[in-house]
């Protein structure tokens, strides 16, 4: 059987799918009866779902693929990071033959057309060849599939659904950013909460312990409503910036002794608790009294929501309906 995992053959499958719509749009019964006279009986698995998305006003290379190909995988990851599970198949996929009015290729997209190839064939070769995921970017960060439906990035920040079930549900925007910085930017602005809090709390200490103390907790409860409500990319730079454990570490270690040589020894101390209590990620249980409020405001868990809340961040502002996302 021929297999979606390879993009050529996936890249005729789509071509041949919307030549044949366009060239006579009829039912999907003989819709189906005409692929598979042109490509074979071995792309019959995938006709229900090609002729779905077909019917769709907007559509892409990369939302199709992902589409398909989530159709048969529940738990296993389809990025770039990591193989493609493939099962070989018993023969050569089947190939087009050639008919009058459409050309049979290796997907070659600067092939010119010619004059068996209609002018709107010819458009659709060119709109499936600018279909690529973006690059990897700054907040770009490894992940792994999970046990079950869930997906760990690097650090430990675990999102509840798998990589495929994620690609599929976020396809319209992987053309304008990659997965990786999808779920990077997550991670860092999940830290938002805890970065805010361990650079705040050693200037409010001046003003006294109590107030600093309690200043700081309500800065970071505060900055945990921001992370479940909405998503500002610039200040995420300064998270990724910010939230550096190291220079953490050394700014601390200066007000430490700015402290210290003041006399103010109480203050000092409570500095390096306050950085152990951040550090260890002790900090998370100062919201944990407010989850039944968050979570009667919020759909979804913290980082789940806050995965959403990039995704959609891009969906606008490349002017996507993220209302009608759906997860697979």
């Amino acid at each position: 059987m021929a297999s979606i995992y390879d993009d050529s053959f996936l890249r005729q499958l789509i071509e041949c799918g919307e030549f044949c719509l366009r060239k006579s749009p009829s039912p999907f019964a003989q819709w189906s009866q005409a692929m598979e006279s042109e490509m074979g009986p071995s792309v019959r698995p995938y006709l229900e779902t090609l002729w779905s998305i077909l019917q769709e006003p907007k559509r892409d290379f990369l939302e199709i693929r992902y589409r398909l190909q989530a159709k048969n995988l529940d738990t296993t990851s389809l990025g770039p990071s990591s193989p493609r599970p493939t099962s070989p198949p018993a023969q050569e996929p089947a190939q087009p033959r050639a008919r009058p009015g459409w050309k049979a290729s290796k997907i070659d997209h600067a092939q010119k057309p010619t004059s068996e190839v209609p002018e709107s064939w010819a458009t659709i070769r060119q709109e499936n060849a600018s279909y690529k995921e973006a690059p990897e970017g700054l907040f770009s960060v490894e992940y792994a599939n999970g046990p079950g439906p869930v997906l760990y990035a690097q650090g430990g920040l675990k999102f509840r659904a798998n990589e495929a079930a994620l690609r599929y549900y976020f396809a319209p925007i992987l053309r304008h950013v990659s997965f990786k910085d999808l779920v990077g930017e997550a991670v860092f602005w999940v830290l938002l909460p805890s970065t805010a809090a361990i650079w705040v709390f050693p200037f409010v200490l001046r003003v006294g312990l109590w107030f600093g103390l309690w200043t700081t907790v309500l800065l970071h409860v505060a900055c945990q409503f921001v992370v479940w409500k909405t998503y500002i990319k610039p200040l995420n730079y300064l998270v990724f910036f910010l939230g550096n454990r190291p220079l953490q570490f050394l700014g601390y270690v200066i007000f430490f002794f700015v402290y210290y040589v003041d006399g103010r020894l109480a203050e000092a101390w409570a500095l390096v608790g306050w950085f152990l209590f951040v550090a260890f990620g002790l900090d998370h249980l100062l919201g944990l009294p407010l989850i039944p409020v968050f979570a009667s405001l919020f759909p979804l868990p913290m980082s789940d929501q806050a995965l959403r809340n990039v995704g959609w961040y891009y969906g606008r502002k490349h002017g996507l309906d993220v209302a009608s996302w759906t997860m697979k």
